[in-house]
């Protein structure tokens, strides 16, 4: 039976933001206030489990439960190692660590260092020697204006950015009725709020796609648009378009990168895919929108989907969204990967016995949402610069690495994640090589034994259920390895959504604002503000 040691530390718990840091555009909206902003389309049935079924089996349709990403809201110092001797506490004005002494950061180049390089959300320099998300508008990009106090990429700064009949506060344009109401960059307005917020699902723009990292629909007239069918012949001359589809994805993924339009999406028919997805040029957002049963099983040594530029090595601020399709055998090193500020987001993405890494982000940010991860090598890796974050996600039964790694001092933010980890590595659920980041809310830790193996960690961990003891922070369930049977449907047979002996764990989890609003499968949370629910990535 199952075990639990439950400690409150207070009525609130500590918040998470999933996606810290998760926009290396520097682009900050209402859908970047927070990775974990809740989604308020309806909820359909979600995938099949890769935990649960084969894998090439089609997965049920379900609307995407997207998220919005941020940018760490904790002030810290970036300490940079260069190798010429110990570095001094550094505090502003001359805040980063180089050389042996204190800079500013408009003495990093001296170093061979930018701001991009020490966090990739933060690439630009102000007067008083931050790194900063933006300093000025051109920082941002059209529509969005930078707020000269918080120095990120907002909505508005005034009410003229709004239009005639809505205000503008704290970044956000409120008072409106009706989507038509709202601006290009908040195209969605939120009844219970009367607030425009970005989209958070690609199903909000039912035209084209949603940039989720910043919450805007692809414009119509600078989106160009592929058609891939498995079921047709192959032909060197296929165009990609209604009537003459491409037999792959890679194909059609070629024309987009050729195309001159920065927005592209790739609608892709039932059926294997044998080819990966690279994207290597910078100014692109391509999303792949999968129908229930397209399959990747890709035979050669290449990461499935890849964003960065892997011959010069120059920094990329391409996106790739990837949505609604399994991940199976072949010989990939990795599922997802992205490098040098690239981005990658997966969403509604099943990957089962795969002799590869899940994911590997190095300088980069790669998030998952309502996704599952089961017989890899090794889960959720972040590199040097690296940011991984998951929600509403499942992470078990990896062969040779820890479901969860940081290397290098790569950042981790889980939020609603269940991650489970058996022992076959012997690294534990979490292991990190460097000194590392971690932020953790609303998950459950499962281990068999030597749970978080990190020399050096800064975790940050609330209303979370895990075998590892000695945890500090509120609202922490303990249990026993031995309870892990009755907590899972099938804990042996590797299905990670919960069983009846999960009913107990119904206070584990704290919804708060900017929380998911439904759970992997698509069921609803409970969506009240301080309201307990239950941790991990699937309701009971």
């Amino acid at each position: 039976m199952l075990t639990l040691l439950r400690s409150l530390a207070g009525a609130a718990a500590t918040s998470l933001v999933v996606g810290a840091c998760f926009n290396p555009s520097g682009q900050t909206t209402d859908a970047t206030a927070d990775p974990t902003a809740p989604t308020d389309s309806t909820a359909a049935t979600g995938p099949a489990s890769a935990t649960d079924s084969d894998p090439t089996a089609a997965p049920a349709t379900a609307t995407s439960e997207p998220t919005t990403t941020t940018t760490d809201p904790t002030t810290q110092t970036t300490a940079v190692d260069t190798g010429d001797g110990p570095c001094p506490a550094c505090q502003a004005p001359t805040p980063y660590c180089a050389g042996g002494g204190c800079v500013g950061c408009q003495d990093l180049a001296a170093h061979g260092l930018a701001c991009a390089d020490l966090d990739p959300a933060k690439p630009h320099c102000d007067a008083g020697g931050e790194c900063v998300a933006c300093a000025v508008d051109d920082h941002c990009g059209v529509p969005l204006h930078c707020d000269p106090e918080q120095n990120t990429c907002v909505t508005c700064v005034e009410d003229a950015h709004c239009g005639d009949t809505l205000t503008c506060a704290d970044g956000q344009c409120v008072g409106c009725t009706v989507d038509t109401q709202c601006p290009a960059i908040q195209p969605i307005c939120d009844p219970r709020t009367q607030t425009c917020r970005g989209c958070r699902d690609h199903g909000e723009c039912p035209d084209t796609a949603c940039e989720l990292d910043v919450g805007a629909c692809f414009p119509q007239l600078a989106t160009g648009r592929w058609y891939v069918d498995p079921g047709v012949p192959c032909a060197e001359g296929d165009k990609c378009v209604l009537g003459n589809e491409c037999c792959s994805v890679e194909q059609a993924v070629e024309r987009a990168v050729a195309d001159p339009k920065p927005f592209q999406i790739v609608y892709i028919k039932p059926g294997v895919q044998a080819r990966p997805v690279h994207v290597a040029v910078s100014g692109k957002r391509i999303a792949l929108l999968g129908e229930p049963g397209v399959v990747f099983t890709v035979p050669t040594a290449d990461a499935v989907f890849r964003v960065a530029d892997d011959v010069n090595l120059q920094p990329i601020d391409s996106k790739l969204y990837v949505s609604r399709l399994y991940v199976t055998k072949g010989m990939p090193p990795s599922v997802a990967s992205c490098g040098d500020g690239g981005q990658v987001w997966l969403d509604e993405v099943n990957v089962f016995d795969v002799p590869g890494a899940a994911l590997h982000a190095v300088r980069c940010q790669l998030t998952v949402r309502r996704s599952s991860f089961r017989l890899v090598n090794a889960g959720a890796t972040s590199d040097i610069g690296g940011i991984v974050g998951a929600e509403n996600s499942i992470f078990g039964d990896t062969l040779t690495g820890a479901p969860l790694q940081s290397l290098g001092g790569g950042k981790l933010r889980l939020l609603y994640t269940t991650v489970v980890d058996k022992g076959a590595s012997g690294k534990g659920v979490l292991n990190c090589l460097d000194p590392a980041s971690v932020t953790i809310r609303n998950s459950i830790l499962a281990g068999v034994g030597g749970e978080i193996q990190c020399p050096d960690v800064e975790l940050t961990i609330a209303d979370t259920v895990t075998t590892a003891a000695g945890l500090d922070g509120p609202n922490i369930t303990t249990i026993g390895v031995d309870s892990l049977a009755s907590i899972f449907a099938d804990y042996a047979g590797g299905s990670y959504h919960l069983g009846p002996g999960a009913a107990l764990l119904d206070h584990s989890a704290v919804w708060q604002i900017g929380d998911p609003t439904v759970d992997i499968d698509g069921e609803p949370r409970t969506a009240v503000e301080g309201a307990p629910d239950f941790a991990g990535a699937d309701r009971p």
